[in-house]
């Protein structure tokens, strides 16, 4: 995927392992919109998924991880190659 394909604002890393993150400056639905295109660009033949988590007004950026975390690992545990929203 190109950097056209980001939101502006947006950065990415790799937290550790095979997982990656995306901080986006936008809500939840922005957010799942730049996923779904990336996740569009997985090649044939591999899988990946997703979670997103919008910060809450206040909340610490390390547990909008944590929410983020467990949506991923929801989204792994229902079978792989798909994006769960972590609960608002």
């Amino acid at each position: 995927m190109t950097t056209s394909g980001w939101v502006h604002g947006s950065r990415r890393g790799r937290v550790g392992g095979e997982e990656f993150a995306l901080v986006v400056d936008g809500d939840a639905d922005q957010c799942s919109t730049v996923v779904e295109r990336l996740l569009a660009t997985i090649p044939a033949g591999q899988i990946a998924s997703a979670g997103v988590a919008e910060r809450r007004v206040g909340e610490d950026p390390l547990v909008t991880m944590d929410r983020a975390d467990q949506a991923l690992y929801t989204a792994k545990d229902a079978g792989r190659a798909r994006l769960v929203l972590a609960a608002g």
